[in-house]
């Protein structure tokens, strides 16, 4: 996770400087010149590829187990700990919101048979496009930001998450930007 907010820290510097994008994403860059909420993960799509097993004898964990163990405790990790997870530091903003109700809403209506996957299944921006129009947030002012993941693969140990940036509205994307990273630390939690 840390990786990934280092990179989104590359991004937001390199986007703020060369950017002639609609204002509304130019807003994102403005310090506080517009609500942020923080949104999440967004595992309602993912597909885990391989074995999710525990270090040493702490057993395997069947993608269920993942859905109702994980989902809900990966999505609280970055508010529950901003000083590993610096979100507004990492955007350049003094508040950020938190919800990310929805999200685990959303997460725990992920259909158990459509969890596990042998192949990718290597989603379109379209595809996440179309699958964050259909969604409800309970919120529809400002801009949302969220981490969409497309994967979990323990067979080559690597993770593909977008990180979206959401018009709250309209609900259109206005940033896109796909990130494939490995995990890192003992356990599923921390890897």
């Amino acid at each position: 996770m840390k990786k990934i907010l280092a990179l989104l820290s590359l991004l937001v510097i390199g986007f703020n400087s060369s950017t002639n994008a609609q204002s509304s994403i130019e807003d994102f860059f403005e310090p506080n010149k517009t609500q942020i909420t923080w949104l999440g993960l967004d595992f309602s799509k993912v597909k885990l590829i391989g074995q999710f097993s525990q270090f040493a004898d702490f057993g395997n964990k069947s993608a269920l187990n993942v859905k109702l163990e994980f989902f809900p405790d990966w999505n609280s990790m970055i508010s529950r700990e901003p000083s590993k997870y610096d979100v507004k530091a990492m955007i350049q903003k003094d508040r950020i919101e938190y919800n990310t109700k929805w999200v685990n809403e959303n997460n725990k209506k992920t259909p158990n048979d459509e969890l596990e996957a042998v192949n990718l299944p290597e989603y379109t921006n379209e595809f996440i496009a179309e699958h964050i129009k259909q969604q409800r947030y309970g919120i529809s002012e400002g801009l949302g930001m969220l981490f969409f993941v497309e994967y979990l693969n323990k067979t080559t140990e690597l993770a593909k998450i977008h990180f979206l940036v959401i018009d709250m509205k309209s609900r259109e994307i206005l940033l896109q930007k796909s990130f494939e990273s490995k995990p890192g630390g003992i356990g599923i939690k921390n890897y």
